[in-house]
């Protein structure tokens, strides 16, 4: 791990990572400068640009998995267009909705972090 990735984001991209194949996923703010740096099958809608604020970029999706309460409907319906098989934020964050009613069970939690899927997509991405 010679560029210190937090082992969180390892743990969290070795369980979303199909062997050969690209996966899409919405990480919460505090991972975004890591998973790129780890894994070059793990793809994200929206990167670091987010988090430089005098580059004032507007991201959709980015606003909405940085809300205090996820609005799960707008979140889904955002993620399913940009092509994300996996969701991922903190287990703190408060929920509006239910990501089952939008086709997205539960995977995984890892170190306070839940990860859902896109169960309309293949399996095996």
């Amino acid at each position: 791990n010679v560029y210190h990735v937090p082992d969180t984001v390892v743990e969290i991209c070795e369980a979303i990572e199909v062997e050969g194949r690209e996966v899409k996923a919405a990480f919460p703010a505090e991972f975004l400068q890591y998973v790129r740096q780890y894994s070059p099958y793990v793809h994200m809608p929206y990167g670091r640009e987010m988090t430089i604020e005098r580059w004032n970029v507007y991201d959709e999706l980015y606003s909405l998995m940085q809300s205090e309460v996820l609005d799960v409907k707008e979140i889904a319906k955002v993620a399913r267009e940009r092509d994300c098989h996996y969701i991922i934020f903190s287990n703190t964050k408060q929920l509006q909705g239910k990501f089952r009613d939008y086709d997205y069970e539960l995977f995984d939690e890892i170190d306070g972090y839940l990860i859902y899927e896109d169960t309309t997509k293949n399996k095996g991405v």
